[in-house]
């Protein structure tokens, strides 16, 4: 005789014949167990259990897979019962999902929505249909769609980084706005993966997007920019109002046109900053307090290409220039001063042309301009200067400063120029004068007194050993004529 849950093939003389029953494992020698619930032996003497497959199901075990009946349905395998169709719903006995009865639309698992009025639908469709006899006014209130508007043209394209306003519009067939809804939400996504929210209110919903796109190459001595790709976008949203709840809206993809190529990558007063790896995101950033950009390219080098291997070749705004009294208090492309005349060098830095009277330019780096005051023995008297001039002949400075060289007074004079003080004014000889002339500049501005001339030859005298010195007559003293 078999064992428990063993059985064997009728006329069967051996024990060895004998074989677990369907819905067990195992064998003569260590016994037949159930299968767990939810599995099943495919038959008689069977080595395995297997999950029920789908709309099937053990709801003990030993037992075998029963389908499931009609109106229930079973989606994964290893099941012990059958989930029931929800209202408005079917399925065929055996079934691993509903369909929406005629009229409804959706999956059938999760949803069956009635259709609209004046719409239809057969049973498990995707769609709801509107009926011929109200064709007209059903299809302007069925089928709807989103329409987006404001996207950057190619001839008007969007800076990278910085935000620009869309908005999207319920429509229904004939393009008319659906003012109606105000309840569905609807998301924008991006191929650079950016992710929006936003609500429809009287059909329209308006939002910024900033897109910060990918950059292979940026060349600061070409000035051009290489995208590795211009990005895309597209809205969708489920319909919460109209009663085709399961219906997606949304618009087509769309394109983002993004400055690239030799077009100014962003707007005066911002720089392209990148970060790190190739390719790179990029966006346009606006120069902070005490820094300016005039080329949203350049970076401190403001002569190399990126990618490269130094750090400096990365756009970034240019210090204020320091020395001059100037200041960028409001960032961006403006550099202001009190003083001085300011020009662009080659578009990428400003450089000090000239500075008003009494200085000279010391240094033209661009993030380095100095001006000095004139020293000892230099002026300038313009009011450009961008160099001092040493102090002409007939006059003196005494000090560092913005002041003009002086005069030697009257009675003095000044051959050379640069004279750094007053005392460098030579006096007139003894018994002559300038007249009251100031700034002269040679010794033959000084003319003797009346009654004196100037003797402008040596005197060579052959005098007896023993003359009197002091009877020799002094060039200085008065001479009369016999």
């Amino acid at each position: 005789m078999c064992a428990a849950n063993t059985s064997a093939p009728a006329g069967s003389t051996k024990a060895s014949a004998c074989v677990c029953q369907l819905g067990y494992l195992g064998n003569r020698f260590t016994g037949c167990a159930a299968c767990a619930l939810g599995k099943s032996s495919s038959m008689i003497g069977s080595d395995k259990c297997s999950p029920c497959t789908t709309g099937t199901y053990a709801a003990a075990s030993a037992a075998p897979c029963a389908i499931c009946e009609a109106g229930k349905y079973q989606n994964m395998t290893g099941s012990t019962d059958c989930t029931t169709c929800l209202v408005n719903a079917n399925s065929k006995a055996g079934s691993s999902t509903c369909i929406c009865d005629m009229g409804f639309l959706g999956d059938g698992v999760s949803n069956c929505d009635a259709c609209p009025v004046e719409v239809n639908s057969l049973a498990g469709s995707s769609t709801c249909v509107c009926n011929t006899a109200a064709y007209g006014s059903c299809i302007a209130r069925v089928y709807h769609h989103l329409e987006l508007t404001g996207l950057p043209i190619p001839e008007a394209p969007l800076f990278a980084g910085l935000s620009m306003e869309l908005q999207v519009l319920k429509r229904d067939m004939y393009n008319q706005t659906i003012v109606t809804d105000s309840s569905s939400v609807l998301q924008l996504q991006t191929t650079l993966g950016t992710l929006s929210f936003l609500k429809l209110k009287a059909g329209s919903a308006v939002f910024s997007i900033a897109v910060k796109p990918l950059f292979t190459n940026v060349s600061v001595l070409k000035g051009s920019t290489t995208l590795h790709s211009q990005p895309f976008l597209h809205v969708e949203g489920i319909d919460l109002v109209t009663g085709l709840a399961s219906v997606v809206m949304q618009t087509t993809e769309q394109q983002v046109h993004v400055v690239q190529g030799d077009q100014p990558v962003c707007p005066p007063g911002y720089v392209l900053a990148l970060d790190l790896g190739v390719p790179s995101p990029g966006e346009c950033t606006l120069c902070e307090i005490g820094k300016y950009s005039l080329n949203p390219l350049a970076g401190q080098s403001i002569d190399s290409d990126w990618p490269g291997n130094t750090e400096n070749a990365n756009p970034r705004c240019l210090n204020c220039p320091a020395g001059l009294g100037s200041n960028c208090q409001h960032g961006g492309d403006l550099l202001q001063s009190s003083k001085g005349n300011w020009s662009t060098h080659s578009g990428i830095y400003y450089i000090l042309k000239s500075w008003p009277k009494g200085h000279a330019i010391a240094s033209t780096t661009h993030d380095m301009q100095v001006c000095e005051i004139c020293n000892k023995g230099e002026e300038c008297t313009q009011n450009a200067c961008e160099a001092c001039s040493p102090c002409q002949a007939g006059y003196y400075k005494a000090a560092v400063s913005t002041d003009s060289c002086v005069e030697c007074p009257a009675n003095t004079f000044r051959e050379d120029v640069g004279a750094t003080e007053f005392g460098m004014c030579l006096g007139c000889q003894l018994k002559s004068s300038t007249s009251s002339a100031s700034g002269q500049s040679s010794r033959h501005a000084c003319a003797c007194d009346a009654e004196y001339y100037l003797i402008t030859t040596e005197i060579i005298l052959d005098l007896p050993f023993g003359f009197p010195i002091n009877n020799i007559i002094s060039p200085s003293s008065p001479l009369t004529r016999d």
